[in-house]
């Protein structure tokens, strides 16, 4: 999955999330060196590239 992200980060794809399943948590991959892992009590948001776009992460396991 990690040579997938930065494939897909190297072509230019601003924010690529991974969603875990079994730890129930959503990571947002920004770079090669940017990430941010969310849990299922935290609601991510789209920042600078998606203004006004939240998903709360528990929503995703549902």
């Amino acid at each position: 999955m990690e040579e997938k992200v930065a494939d897909w980060l190297a072509a230019g794809t601003r924010m690529v999330l991974v969603v875990n399943p079994c730890a129930t948590t959503v990571t947002v991959r920004t770079s090669e060196k940017v990430a941010r892992t969310f849990s299922e009590e935290e609601v991510l948001d789209g920042g600078d590239l998606v203004s006004g776009w939240t998903l709360p992460v528990a929503g995703v396991f549902r």
